[in-house]
């Protein structure tokens, strides 16, 4: 639980520049959406695809910056081959960035860069071997990551984003399902604004 106070601080961080703007279209773009996602490298091993929610807020700087913030929750499919050693793989990103849009904050084509963390839950089986009982464990644990991201936003309503991200090996890396080693994956997410 050592990361228990980061995460804690981090998401009342989120949440209070999430709200602190006022709630004008023009200054402050809330939503939420879902999230597609295909694993890479070492996490492609052992998932086979995500999915999950995703809550985002645009908080308008200049008439083509804004500040991001972004949360979410993804849960992955486990390949067949360790389905009788892992339950379940779940994901929680928070992260925070810029992102600029050419025609206006919420219109037309945009790009962005995010970083933050990615806070991770695993479940495996206990497996009997020769050698003894292995698995059955429950872990959490967090690791640092960064983003860039392109898509594409209709009126200040709808965007879809198509994002490249990696999760880095630092950070409480004990409760990684990979022992703290690097992984990615790429996201398509889809975000409906409550403006």
């Amino acid at each position: 639980m050592k990361y228990g106070k980061l995460c804690l601080i981090l998401s009342l961080l989120i949440s209070l520049l999430s709200f602190s703007h006022k709630s004008s279209a023009q200054e402050n773009l809330l939503g939420g959406g879902v999230e597609l996602a295909v694993p890479l490298g070492d996490l492609a091993d052992i998932a086979s695809l995500g999915f999950g929610i995703s809550a985002r807020n645009d908080m308008v700087l200049t008439d083509q910056l804004s500040f991001t913030a972004q949360s979410g929750l993804n849960f992955y499919l486990i390949q067949d081959d360790f389905k009788d050693f892992i339950n379940s793989y779940i994901q929680f990103p928070l992260q925070i960035g810029l992102g600029y849009y050419p025609n206006g904050v919420g219109y037309g084509f945009f790009g962005g860069a995010k970083a933050g963390m990615h806070l991770n839950y695993y479940s495996t089986e206990e497996i009997e071997t020769a050698a003894g009982t292995t698995g059955g464990v429950a872990e959490t644990g967090y690791n640092w990551s960064a983003a860039g991201e392109v898509g594409y936003a209709i009126d200040g309503y709808y965007s879809i984003g198509l994002r490249y991200q990696y999760v880095g090996s630092g950070g409480d890396t004990s409760g990684t399902q990979f022992g703290g080693d690097a992984y990615s994956y790429v996201a398509l997410t889809g975000i409906y604004y409550f403006n």
